[in-house]
């Protein structure tokens, strides 16, 4: 991975001497670390050019110092980054060593990623100088596109301490992201429905774990041979956070073609990484990708004026233009503060979406509410129990018997709606039980058999109350049924998470055919504001005729009592 920037730009503004230069010999001798030594033999190469080998390699160049390099009294120090064992001499003295150099692998201990010396001060004079590094670098386990970044003298003030600014900024991106990941997962533990929670929480969590590891070297440091760990995990946890990001934006603003936007973005995020040589491509080109994907995701969704989409426009917008502006840094500085901004987007984009949710919910429950005392009022109407006292009358007088049995049936049907008209949501044989005993005061009364047959009915399974009594209600009160027995059915199919409920009812009586229009009345309106306060917007409501028949679908989420 290529070397922060912060080093290169900072030491050309502090004056140090960047080591480029060298001239290479692979093997082992200890006389080339001597300032006397001819070298002029060797092959020239640059820093960054130092090739895989599988021997010990000897790199020698000189460098020049100024009187004005250090300040009096403080020492030089010198900076080497590479993925390999090393020793640094200095005018043929040994001032510090990384690992143990050695021509096998056995042989050989990994050295630190990135280490400073100390240059001994009667070593620093002005003039010229050699500086000899004797390497090797077998425990690497892959071979980068760039195995040697950097060497500079100059203050050691200056060379031993790490890049500090980007450390802070990983630090406070990654406290503000735990936060955003706390709270989303605190929203979605208060409420389980809300699965954006959940992924907006995932999305941070995973954010959380790139940043840590990509300024693990910084924080931390390691010997060479767990770069290649390092390498993997921060790809793999971009590749998650790419597929988490595209998942998230497909669930908060749901627009047809989601599936195939999120397998589109999740090819595009896995592409760069089997074919790209170099580290540092697969996660920016990933990267890259998945934002351009998901800005055009997004700006779809400002155009369907979907709540919450500009802001997460912006968001994504932030991200590109930094990535764009310095590709090579994104990853290693540039990533902290942009997804830092992109999360804040996204979570004030989401809570915008849930204020929106709340206020329909509450909307719902008063609409609920309201058609509640209307459904209440439905079944005491004057019509109603006049029809039925007179029936009763008339039973009391001539079978006093059928008439108890109409009374108990009356009363239990009141009281099971008493019971029931307040709650969200009931177990599906209280459910049964209201629309048996509806059938049964409706066979009294006209003197015919109703009846209602189920299939695959789980009585674990919760419904909004009163939905299939007032679909029966309403295909009685619609229809003049004349046969002696007519039969309801209600059938059950799970899919997956999810259930649908199909009522058939006969279509019967004068005017009603193919093409007579029903329109909705206060019992579908009941209907669907009963199934918002239970569900929100994961439900569905279909209806159609076919054969002599009235067919009405709903799906819900499964939900267990």
């Amino acid at each position: 991975m290529i070397v922060l920037a912060f080093i290169a730009v900072a030491a050309r503004a502090s004056s140090v001497v960047h080591l480029t230069n060298w001239r290479i010999s692979f093997g082992d001798d200890r006389t080339w670390s001597e300032v006397a030594f001819d070298d002029s033999a060797w092959d020239e190469i640059t820093f960054r050019r130092v090739p895989q080998s599988d021997s010990i390699a000897w790199l020698r160049t000189h460098v020049r110092l100024e009187t004005d390099l250090a300040e009096p009294g403080k020492p030089l120090g010198i900076f080497v980054a590479a993925i390999a064992s090393h020793e640094i001499w200095w005018d043929g003295v040994l001032i510090g060593s990384g690992g143990v150099v050695g021509p096998s692998p056995d042989a050989e201990i990994p050295g630190p990623l990135e280490a400073h010396y100390v240059i001994p001060s009667h070593l620093t004079e002005p003039g010229d100088h050699v500086v000899a590094m004797r390497t090797s670098h077998f425990h690497r386990h892959f071979v980068p596109s760039i195995g040697y970044w950097i060497m500079i003298v100059g203050p050691y003030d200056f060379v031993m301490r790490p890049d500090t600014r980007s450390t802070r900024t990983a630090l406070i991106s990654l406290s503000g992201i735990i936060v955003m990941a706390i709270f989303s997962f605190m929203m979605f533990l208060a409420d389980r429905r809300e699965r954006a929670f959940l992924f907006l929480g995932l999305l941070c969590l995973t954010a959380g774990l790139l940043l840590v590891a990509e300024s693990w070297r910084a924080l931390v440091g390691y010997t060479y041979n767990w770069h290649l760990l390092r390498l993997s995990i921060v790809t793999a946890l971009a590749w998650v956070f790419d597929v988490l990001l595209l998942v998230f934006l497909a669930r908060r603003f749901p627009m047809a073609g989601a599936k195939w936007f999120v397998a589109i973005g999740v090819s595009l995020a896995t592409i760069p990484i089997l074919t790209s040589a170099s580290w540092d491509p697969k996660a920016i080109l990933g990267f890259l990708f998945v934002f351009l994907l998901s800005l055009a995701w997004c700006v779809a969704a400002v155009v369907r004026r979907l709540p919450g989409s500009v802001l997460a426009t912006i968001g994504l917008g932030v991200c590109l233009i930094a990535l764009s502006l310095n590709p090579g840094a994104f990853v290693d500085r540039n990533i902290y503060v942009s997804v830092n901004v992109l999360m804040i987007f996204l979570l004030a984009s989401h809570t915008l979406r849930v204020r929106q949710i709340r206020m329909e919910r509450e909307e719902a429950l008063v609409k609920s509410a309201r058609l509640e005392i209307e459904l209440l009022r439905k079944h005491i109407q004057p019509h109603f129990l006049m029809n039925t006292l007179t029936a009763l009358s008339e039973w009391i007088e001539q079978e006093p018997q059928v008439a108890i049995e109409m009374i108990d049936a009356l009363s239990e049907e009141f009281r099971l709606l008493s019971d029931i008209a307040h709650r969200k949501l009931i177990p599906i044989e209280e459910e049964l039980r209201l629309c048996r005993s509806h059938l049964d005061i409706m066979s009294r009364r006209s003197g015919r058999t109703f009846r209602l047959e189920t299939r695959g009915i789980d009585p674990r399974d919760s419904i909004p109350p009163a939905v299939f009594h007032t679909l029966i209600e309403n295909a009685i009160t619609h229809n003049h049924y004349e046969d002696s027995e007519t039969t309801f059915d209600l059938a059950v199919e799970k899919i997956g998470d999810r259930i649908v409920y199909r009522l058939t009812t006969p279509l019967s009586g004068a005017g009603v055919d193919e093409t007579t229009e029903i329109p909705e009345g206060t019992g579908l309106r009941y209907i669907r504001a009963r199934l918002t306060e239970a569900y929100r917007q994961d439900w569905s409501l279909a209806y159609r005729r076919s054969n002599g028949v009235w067919i009405t679908e709903i799906g819900v989420p499964a939900t267990r009592s």
